[in-house]
C-alpha cells in the first residue's frame, strides 16, 4: 500500500470506520427495501442506482440511520481491505483491537475525533 493508495483508496473510508468502533464486511450491508427507497427518494433526492444500509443488529447505535450509495459501499470496503493489509500476520481478538492498532500505524488525521485517537506529541 503506498501514500495515494490510502488518501484516494479508502482514507476518508477508513475515517469512518473508526467513527462507526466495527469493520463491516460486505455481508453486513443490505440494499434498501421499496419502502425505504421511496422514503429516501421524498427527502431526499432522486436515486441514481442501488442504495445501501448496514443490517440490524451490528454493534451500532440503534437510532443511526446510514446510508450508502453502491459507490460509497464500495468505498467503504475497500477502506476495509486498506486496514486488513496493514493487519497482514497478525490476529486480533475483535475488530475493537484491530481498529486500536491501526490507529498506532496511520496517521493520527484518520483516527482524530474518535476513541481510537492517538495522543502524538
Amino acid at each position: 500500500m503506498d501514500f495515494f493508495d490510502l488518501l484516494f483508496g479508502g482514507g476518508q473510508a477508513i475515517q469512518g470506520i473508526f467513527r462507526l468502533g466495527f469493520i463491516p464486511k460486505e455481508e453486513d450491508f443490505r440494499e434498501f427495501s421499496g419502502e425505504e427507497y421511496q422514503k429516501f427518494k421524498e427527502k431526499e433526492c432522486d436515486i441514481c442506482g442501488k442504495m445501501y444500509t448496514f443490517k440490524s443488529g451490528l454493534p451500532i447505535a440503534e437510532h443511526d440511520v446510514y446510508v450508502f450509495s453502491e459507490e460509497e459501499k464500495g468505498i467503504m470496503l475497500k477502506g476495509v481491505e486498506i486496514i486488513d493489509s496493514l493487519c497482514e500476520e497478525k490476529t486480533f481478538i475483535s475488530d475493537d483491537a484491530k481498529l486500536r492498532f491501526v490507529a498506532t500505524v496511520l496517521p493520527g488525521v484518520f483516527s482524530e475525533g474518535t476513541k481510537y485517537a492517538c495522543n502524538e506529541k
